[in-house]
């Protein structure tokens, strides 16, 4: 379900640009002028989302390691490994995104608080993942439940408690603009359409995507503000 290598190869035609739009948006509305902020993508993948940073003039730099990390960096994406990002002294960022990353990690309390010693005091960590509370009287039903590769679940309560113990005041700003192309992406992704087509761009998103994500409850989750 993860084109990485059609993304790195043509980030102009894939669907996977809504997703970097819409978090691109979020964030504007939550912290202001992107040209004012350093940003961190946390878990980048193929840093695709840096890649349409930059190149909109925002400072922004990706963590990860191993996987197609090479071949991303031979495309001239700035991605850090943890020598590079701890260091002597840690860099610090305005703006830290993790995307569909903290499913993945067996002690989320443990990467939050590492997280949050790359933050700024006052600094915004914006996450997504899904959404455990609608599915909680049939839990193993949820196609998102894939204990080989998520190992970590949250409604957006226990995600608030993972932030408050890990250095973070959690907000809840909800659905705002942005998460109309976050949404778009998720629901192509989903049914397998992996490039941008006719199709689509005839379905009216802005509509659309508020009613989709009551269904999902992506917009719920909290943000972690930096305290």
């Amino acid at each position: 379900m993860v084109d990485y290598f059609n993304e790195l190869e043509h980030p102009r035609t894939v669907v996977r640009q809504y997703e970097w739009r819409g978090i691109s948006n979020v964030i504007e509305c939550l912290a202001g002028n992107l040209k004012n902020l350093t940003w961190l993508d946390w878990g980048c993948g193929n840093g695709g989302l840096v890649r349409y940073l930059r190149e909109n003039n925002v400072a922004a730099v990706g963590f990860e390691e191993g996987g197609i990390v090479p071949l991303a960096r031979a495309k001239g994406v700035v991605i850090l490994d943890s020598s590079e990002l701890d260091g002597p002294t840690p860099k610090l960022f305005s703006i830290i995104t993790m995307i569909e990353v903290i499913e993945h990690e067996p002690d989320p309390l443990s990467l939050l608080r590492r997280v949050r010693n790359h933050l700024k005091p006052g600094g915004i960590l914006f996450m997504t993942t899904g959404n455990a509370a609608l599915h909680q009287d049939r839990f193993t039903d949820w196609g998102y439940v894939s204990p080989d590769i998520h190992v970590s679940y949250f409604d957006p309560h226990n995600l608030a408690l993972a932030l408050s113990k890990s250095g973070f005041e959690p907000e809840f700003p909800g659905y705002m603009e942005g998460w109309n192309n976050i949404i778009r992406f998720k629901l192509l992704k989903n049914i397998g359409w992996r490039k941008t087509n006719f199709l689509e761009r005839l379905i009216p998103w802005k509509l659309a995507s508020p009613w989709l994500d009551r269904k999902v409850g992506c917009s719920a989750h909290p943000i972690g503000r930096a305290v």
